[in-house]
């Protein structure tokens, strides 16, 4: 964790920030987009706006080229909010549609040959294929943690693969592929454990990575790895998140629920969410963890 904290990115590479700037002014193109009225006008309409090759690069802190580099394979996750049932839920009307059809034109502009997509299962196939065009050839599953060893996971997510028909072809079935992969990463018996087993290390191994990480969280900018080490353990979090955290244990403790909860050192918690508002992201009843999102994440160890 620690390692991955301190991670950069190659000098070479450049770091764009918003695909929508495929557009030039990408706001003022989103917004253009969400005061159409039908579906097939904002498809129509986006294909029809002008492309730019280029935009500001944080990372050269100038204006560079996306096809400064013959790329091969593009990965890209566009926000699932329309679609998740966390979500707005309001799909192909939803605010964030412009940023799936921009996905599809910077594809288109940097030629790449492959390109894989990541989204919640309820994203349709066809929305996929409106926003990259009948150029692409795409292959689609629903896939769980669990398939590919990581049981103690719960994140069903819908996958697409697209070769550019121009440039790449599928060499073989990527259906059979899939399901010989699945083959061979799944394991024979399920172990009987819980998320807890996840953290790698003795708990003084995990409290000092905890107390490191914390130089990068907002609200303790500028201590020091001493002053953190003499804090009590939940300060580590905001005030917003420790608020959250004692509801979710109030929450688990008082759940009204049939379903066998986890234990209590199994129980890990999405700080990002308010169980205040009804909604929950944890480990409790389904015995794994949730989700990984960004925001901020409690274990709960006795």
């Amino acid at each position: 964790m620690r390692r991955a904290s301190q991670a950069s990115l190659d000098p070479t590479a450049c770091c764009f920030t918003d695909i929508l700037d495929i557009w030039g002014d990408g706001p003022r193109a989103k917004c253009f987009l969400n005061s159409l009225g039908s579906y097939e006008e904002k498809l129509q309409s986006a294909w029809l706006l002008p492309c730019f090759d280029s935009a500001y690069c944080c990372q050269h802190n100038q204006f560079c080229c996306y096809t400064g580099s013959s790329e091969r394979f593009r990965v890209q996750g566009p926000p699932c909010v329309d679609w998740s049932p966390a979500g707005s839920q309001q799909g192909i009307h939803g605010e964030q549609l412009p940023t799936m059809l921009a996905s599809g034109a910077k594809t288109r502009v940097t030629g790449s040959q492959l390109v894989g997509l990541e989204n919640v299962r309820q994203l349709p196939g066809h929305v996929v294929q409106d926003a990259f065009g009948p150029d692409f050839e795409f292959f689609d599953a629903t896939l769980s943690p669990d398939q590919v060893g990581f049981e103690f996971m719960s994140r069903e997510r819908a996958y697409f693969a697209g070769v550019f028909k121009e440039k790449a072809t599928w060499s073989s079935d990527p259906g059979f592929v899939l399901q010989h992969a699945l083959h061979h990463l799944q394991r024979e018996a399920t172990p009987k454990y819980g998320p807890s087993v996840l953290l790698c290390g003795s708990p003084d191994d995990i409290r000092e990575d905890n107390f490191n990480l914390a130089c990068h969280r907002a609200h303790l900018k500028g201590t020091t790895l001493s002053q953190r080490m003499k804090l009590p353990f939940d300060h580590l979090l905001n005030f917003n998140e420790r608020e959250r955290l004692n509801m979710y244990i109030w929450k688990f403790h008082n759940h009204n629920s049939d379903r066998n909860l986890c234990n209590f050192a199994d129980l890990a918690c999405h700080l990002g969410d308010d169980p205040r508002t009804g909604w929950t992201t944890w480990s409790a009843t389904s015995h794994a963890m949730p989700t990984l999102r960004r925001s901020s994440w409690a274990d709960c160890m006795p």
